[in-house]
């Protein structure tokens, strides 16, 4: 495997999913996130037909897909109503993961502010247990993907002293290891390890 073929592209949501499958594969990328918020590429835009074409064509092109949901939905979240829609707004990326063949999806813990910094931290903390209950049973990959500022505030620090192994789903976020059967892994380094295959991620 050469460097090239480690190299993905977060796409975003710059291009309709179908052209970013398509322009992956004219330039040699492998590896692609998109954002499935706004647009063309929005959730509810996805019926079976349209999710069964991008799976088809991203095995046609051997293009591994991943979803990469908006740092702007704040996963530490607490305020009623809010709340529950960060939730169900986490759990529609779970559900049509399968449906369009992806490999993993990257989340945050939420950010947080001075005042109320350590009600943030366990509402994302808690957050993040509540959906790898729900990604486990739909056999989900989940990233986790630093959005607070490094150090001391970043999640790979406070969520490792708080979150503790259980059967069959999670952590450690220790580290990026090789051969972890996390359900959730820290990709706060530019690449993340899924089995033995190493892959990495840079932005454009």
């Amino acid at each position: 495997m050469t460097l090239q073929d480690r190299i993905g592209i977060d796409v975003g949501r710059r291009l309709r999913i179908e052209e970013a499958v398509e322009w992956a594969a004219a330039h040699g990328v492998r590896y692609i996130d998109v954002q499935l918020d706004t647009g063309e590429n929005a959730l509810a835009r996805f019926d079976d037909a349209r999710a069964a074409s991008v799976r088809h064509a991203c095995y046609r092109h051997g293009i591994h897909l991943g979803l990469h949901t908006l740092s702007a939905v704040n996963v530490a979240e607490y305020s009623l109503y809010v709340s529950e829609a960060v939730d169900q707004y986490l759990w529609a990326y779970v559900d049509i993961y399968g449906k369009l063949g992806a490999e993993w999806i990257v989340v945050h813990a939420g950010y947080h502010f001075t005042s109320d910094s350590e009600m943030r931290m366990t509402a994302g903390l808690e957050r993040l247990k509540r959906l790898l209950d729900y990604a486990e049973k739909k056999n989900a990959l989940i990233l986790l993907e630093n959005l607070n500022k490094e150090p001391p505030d970043a999640e790979i620090h406070y969520l490792t002293s708080r979150i503790r192994a259980r059967s069959g789903s999670f952590i450690s976020i220790r580290s990026n290891l090789p051969h972890s059967s996390s359900r959730l892994r820290s990709i706060t380094h530019i690449s993340f390890r899924r089995g033995s295959r190493v892959s990495s991620r840079c932005s454009i």
